[in-house]
């Protein structure tokens, strides 16, 4: 599990962002894993301007200096986690990882983005999809 590997005091949270075709979603979880902030919005080819209005939203509700771990996906990730001081994960790892906070963990996982579809099997019999 994700927030098992990372280190975090009590009372911290880990921000997870995505900036994709269309859109930045930003996610902000307890130290169990526990969703405690979302949001989503349209970015009209102006992604950094969002992200900087998202991360604002969420340090009026949350202290900074509790926020841990800012973790980047999509296609800014590696810009954003550079200006952020963050980690980069490529998408198929970020859903990974995220179904297996999912209890049970499920066997498949479909993400229908603003320019391609993703399709993961994590179940399998005999070599084929579960």
């Amino acid at each position: 599990m994700l927030t098992e590997q990372l280190s975090l005091e009590p009372g911290g949270y880990y921000l997870g962002l995505y900036i994709g075709s269309i859109s930045i979603k930003a996610a902000l979880l307890d130290k169990s894993g526990a969703l405690v902030h979302k949001a989503w919005l349209r970015h009209f080819g102006r992604p950094f301007a969002v992200v900087e209005t998202a991360l604002k939203e969420i340090i009026q509700a949350f202290p900074a200096d509790k926020i841990y771990a800012p973790v980047g996906t999509g296609t800014a990730a590696a810009e954003l986690s550079e200006i952020l001081g963050g980690e980069a994960v490529g998408e198929i790892m970020a859903l990974t990882l995220a179904a297996g906070l999912e209890s049970p963990t499920p066997a498949s996982l479909i993400d229908i983005g603003g320019e391609d579809t993703k399709v993961l099997w994590f179940s399998r019999e005999n070599g084929k999809p579960a």
